[in-house]
């Protein structure tokens, strides 16, 4: 059949779609359910926080959660959703108004610089 293995991921950020996004940007959000050091190794975020970088652009990673070894993905700046799993089901619930103000304060942290 002349199949060959493909990482999703590098499919995904070679797409001519989404390198064209990132042509005008100048920051890049990303993340996760849960961010720690496995995310370095070819997950979706931490190829998506390689591209940009690659491009200068800066990464930013909003996360439900950052557990250790976050900090391996290389990127500008991590928020997390909830900062202890007493908060969890409060994200959860409240996902899209957390993520909303993490974004904002995002943008806000780029114009000043991180």
């Amino acid at each position: 059949l002349g199949a060959q293995y493909v990482s999703g991921a590098e499919l995904l950020v070679n797409s001519s779609r989404f390198c064209d996004g990132l042509d005008n940007a100048d920051l890049v959000i990303t993340g996760e359910g849960n961010t720690d050091k496995q995310s370095a190794f070819g997950k979706l975020v931490s190829v998506v926080v390689e591209s940009a970088k690659k491009r200068g652009i800066n990464a930013v990673v909003i996360s439900g959660g950052l557990s250790e070894g976050y900090e391996s993905l290389g990127a500008d700046a991590y928020y997390a959703l909830c900062e202890d799993e007493s908060e969890r089901q409060f994200a959860i619930s409240n996902a899209y108004k957390l993520l909303k103000e993490k974004v904002v304060f995002a943008l806000n942290e780029k114009r000043n610089g991180f």
